[in-house]
């Protein structure tokens, strides 16, 4: 993605993997940035789709692994997308940063041990 400053403008793509999410400062909804493609390497030169989006001040952009919401529960359930977005809704955990707090979270969620897959996650604030 690159993103405009002067008009706080988000261009965009992806490429095979699940989309980003950008959250609004009232964290009320989770908005999905991107479209179904390809991955990368898949093909020689594939054609992605570029959007746009306008950044409102507060927005945090969430992105991350699938291996952050695909894990299993102490209870020996699978979680998925749909587990893992409510949590990008929580408030903000005070002396914490939104990457530590959804690690716990999803460490609280998950079977004791090491993840299965890897744990990649950066939450990116707009002022």
């Amino acid at each position: 993605g690159v993103y405009r400053t002067g008009d706080r403008t988000l261009s965009y793509s992806s490429a095979g993997q699940h989309p980003a999410y950008l959250v609004p400062s009232d964290r009320s909804i989770a908005n999905p940035l991107g479209v179904p493609a390809l991955m990368i390497g898949a093909m020689p030169d594939p054609p992605y789709e570029v959007q746009h989006t306008v950044v409102a001040p507060g927005s945090i952009l969430y992105l991350f692994s699938d291996g952050v919401c695909e894990i299993e529960t102490k209870a020996g359930q699978q979680w998925s997308m749909s587990d893992f977005l409510p949590k990008l809704l929580e408030p903000a955990a005070p002396q914490m940063s939104e990457p530590e707090r959804l690690y716990q979270v999803v460490r609280e969620a998950a079977r004791p041990g090491l993840f299965d897959d890897d744990f990649s996650l950066m939450a990116l604030t707009f002022q």
